[in-house]
């Protein structure tokens, strides 16, 4: 009896070991997706602020040009 319930108590802590590192391997897969999906996000809106930020230069430089040529 004594022998059954030690087989049954190794069983269920070495179940409950493989179900934590399931869970922990799960986890930290999620959290590199996140960072990845982030560092995407963070390079699209920097490509995003530099393309307006050249349209915006360029406006000021054609508004120059016209000033210059009206002078």
């Amino acid at each position: 009896m004594k022998k059954k319930t030690l087989v049954s108590l190794i069983v269920f802590l070495l179940g409950m070991c493989l179900v934590g590192l399931i869970v922990y391997k799960t986890d930290a897969t999620e959290k590199e997706q996140k960072r990845t999906t982030a560092q995407l996000n963070a390079t699209a809106y920097g490509e995003r602020i530099k393309n307006e930020i050249t349209n915006g230069i360029e406006i000021t430089d054609t508004l120059q040009q016209i000033l210059i040529s009206e002078n």
